[in-house]
């Protein structure tokens, strides 16, 4: 009460000193220095206003200018923030228990019964893209929608909604992606009886069938959920990346279809959509972008003139990855095969990371989170189809978009040449949203209307992006997009973001604590698919979906090389900056070294069994320890035997008790790994039953071959990967 008393006495002592910092910042404003001055500054390229009459406000995304809010304007919104505080100690609640929060959906506040919120748990941005779909339909069926990244959750919050929808990914051998650790540890452990009694939920699960433990972040959301008092109001979803993901997800939306199931539950007009399909107005696109990004000569100058409004962070799943990597540098680049091939992409480098300027640590074959860099080649065609060739070196500062109060910046202050190499993915062909938005820049209402039409005929996109044609973003852009008038900041805030690529580490952390080793093979499309995408466009160009004389303006012959296996074995240099960070990996060794070991794998997929050989060798393995078996296929031992002297070394100094090779070019027949498995079926057979582990690492063709051989061993694979007795990572 005597804090009540004095309250008004306060307040005019508050007044007080903020009218005198107030006075004191309008007496400096002369003093201010103006940032981005015409002298350094320029107009970003593709000047918006011929876009198709796009609001003023693109039109000076390009002009360098200070958004930073004034000085009294900080001072009186803090005085007026002051003031209330000073308002609640003279009024204080009346009645606190009133006012606490309801513990379960059941006794939400009113407001929410007609809101949906929509949680994604992503670890590549897959499962944010899915959410921000739904959300879109619901906003044109007028229905209130909020959507959540699962980082953010809180049980307390959770537990009031009535309406949820679960968009999670399963990561590796069962596990929830990075940003739904804190929900699954909630959801198992530490959640009340009864807790959701009232919500209404559906659930949508991404996985690969390739792991063991497919969907089951899915699977666990909606078994958890209506044990916890939870109804489910929508059939679970079931997406698979081994197959066609886009597809899954788009056919569990039309069962119902679901926007018309959550307009039943939320009240909303059934059928009536409020926005119609196609390509959008670019004003409008403008209009919803974030940000604003401008252009400077100095980083100095890009720093000063970003707005605090502006954090760092990043807003989406893959943009949030990017402040988490660490610079490391490359201490060794050396090729592993015995006869290397550019021209034929037969490279497998050997890459060596210095962790000693950064604070990552891993443990023996865990994985290396790495980001790639995009061919310089292609990041200058880009520059030039975007007119942005004089603004490459250029740095970036970022302030936010008319009506927008707050942002984050989508990577760490760089140069648009940065932004062009590491952040945004040049290559893939992307997806139908993305499209859409690029193409509201497409002057011509003619080829506006084809690329519209293409857009619309899901399955003749869907061919596009097909491994059978594999049209990458750059032809597409050829194509599609001539003559597009789209301004820089908008291309570099629409552009999808690069994905970082996942490599197994073959080091061990016990003999190499301060050094990451990764190895990596190129990867090549092959040339033939360029005949097949001509005449994949001359019969689109016949149907209305292609504009005349498409497949001429394909460029020749079409070999692409992986951005990220091209970066590794065709780029990097010792001395060079590697961005990257380290995940855990299901690869371990068993603590008892009395277990067999036995190991199997093909190509690249030796990587962490050297990583296991370096280990042994560290710990002097042999003697008492276990049985260790190493399998290995490649073509030939003259040619791609990659490891041969250290393998070699760790038989002969009783690391490694026995090795297997399974070289399939070296005879008249083809000798694969999953062929040497079944000649030492038996030996295989009785290690695993008495106690032994199985690794294997390569591609999945190989991995199926190998489980299939295990199986006529009258092995239970599928109860051996379930008790982790056989633990795998395949690809491809």
């Amino acid at each position: 009460m005597a804090l009540q008393a004095k309250a008004p006495a306060l307040a005019v002592v508050i007044l007080g000193v903020l009218w005198v910092l107030f006075r004191s910042s309008e007496k400096r404003k002369d003093a201010r220095i103006t940032v981005g001055s015409p002298r350094t500054t320029g107009r970003s390229p593709r000047s918006p206003r011929s876009a198709g009459g796009q609001s003023p406000k693109l039109a000076l995304s390009g002009s360098l200018r200070s958004r930073r809010r004034p000085l009294h304007e900080q001072v009186m919104e803090a005085f007026s923030s002051a003031l209330l505080s000073v308002t609640e100690l003279v009024q204080p609640r009346k009645n606190a228990v009133a006012d606490a929060a309801p513990t379960t959906a059941a006794e939400a506040a009113p407001e929410d019964d007609n809101k949906v919120f929509i949680y994604y748990g992503s670890q590549t941005g897959t499962a944010e893209s899915y959410a921000k779909d739904i959300e879109d339909e619901c906003k044109q069926r007028g229905v209130a929608v909020e959507v959540l990244d699962l980082e953010t959750f809180s049980d307390e919050a959770f537990s009031q909604h009535k309406n949820v929808i679960m968009v999670v990914a399963t990561y590796g051998e069962g596990e929830p992606t990075d940003n739904s650790r804190a929900f699954h540890d909630w959801i198992i452990k530490e959640s009340s009886p009864d807790c959701l009694k009232g919500m209404n939920f559906t659930v949508m699960g991404l996985g690969n069938t390739q792991y063991a433990q497919f969907n089951a972040m899915g699977a666990l959301c909606e078994e958890k959920m209506q044990t916890l008092g939870a109804k489910l109001f929508y059939e679970r979803g079931i997406g698979d990346d081994n197959d066609d993901i886009d597809r899954d997800f788009e056919q569990w939306k039309s069962k119902g279809p679901l926007i018309d199931k959550i307009c039943d539950l939320v009240g909303a007009g059934a059928g009536e959509t409020q926005a119609a399909g196609g390509i959008p107005d670019a004003k409008a696109v403008v209009e919803k972008l974030p940000l604003v990004i401008d252009f400077h000569d100095h980083a100095q100058d890009a720093v000063m003139a970003t707005e605090d409004a502006v954090a760092d962070g990043g807003s989406t799943t893959l943009e949030k990855v990017f402040f988490a990597l660490q610079p490391v540098v490359v201490s060794t680049v050396r090729e592993l095969r015995q006869a290397p091939c550019q021209d034929q992409g037969l490279l497998t480098a050997h890459v060596d990371l210095d962790l000693s300027g950064s604070s990552l640590a891993y443990c023996t074959a865990d994985n290396a989170d790495l980001l790639p860099e995009n061919d310089p080649e292609l990041v200058q065609w880009f520059a030039q189809a975007l007119d942005a060739g004089s603004y490459l070196d250029r740095h970036m500062s970022f302030s936010t978009n008319e009506g927008v109060d707050s942002g984050k910046k989508p990577w760490a202050p760089c140069t648009v040449r940065d932004a062009l190499v590491r952040y945004l993915d040049l290559t893939q062909l992307p997806g139908k949203k993305v499209l859409m938005q690029l193409g509201a820049f497409v002057p011509s209402p003619e080829a506006r209307e084809v690329l519209e039409k293409l857009l619309e005929d899901a399955d003749a996109l869907k061919g596009l992006h097909s491994a059978e044609f594999q049209m990458s973003f750059r032809e597409f852009w050829l194509i599609y997009f001539s003559g597009i008038e789209i301004d820089l900041s908008a291309f570099l805030q629409i552009c999808p973001r690069q994905k970082i690529r996942p490599y197994t580490i073959s080091s061990s952390s016990k003999a190499t604590p301060k050094t990451i080793s990764i190895t990596c093979s190129m990867v090549v499309t092959p040339l033939d698919k360029t005949i097949a995408l001509a005449a994949r466009l001359t019969e689109l160009e016949g149907k209305g979906l292609a504009p005349a004389g498409a497949a001429a303006k394909l460029e020749g012959s079409r070999k692409y090389f992986g951005v990220a296996s091209g970066y590794l074995t065709k780029r990097l240099a010792v001395g060079q900056t590697v961005l990257t960070k380290v995940a855990t990996s299901s690869f371990r060794l068993p603590e008892d070294a009395s277990k067999p070991v036995i190991m199997v794998s093909a190509g690249t997929g030796i990587a962490p069994m050297r990583a296991f050989l370096q280990e042994f060798k560290h710990l002097k393995r042999g003697g008492e320890a276990g049985k260790s078996v190493l399998f290995f296929g490649c073509t030939h031992k003259e040619r791609d035997f990659i490891y041969e002297d250290e393998i070699e070394e760790a038989l002969k100094m009783g690391h490694l008790s026995q090795f297997v090779p399974a070289f399939s070019r070296m005879q008249d027949h083809k000798i694969y790994v999953q062929d040497r498995v079944r000649e030492h079926g038996a030996a295989v057979k009785e290690l695993l039953t008495s106690g032994g582990l199985l690794y294997i690492c390569g591609a999945t063709a190989m991995g199926n071959a190998v489980f299939s051989v295990l199986g006529e061993l009258g092995l239970d694979v599928t109860q051996l990967r379930k008790d982790h007795v056989i633990i795998e990572e395949l690809w491809g």
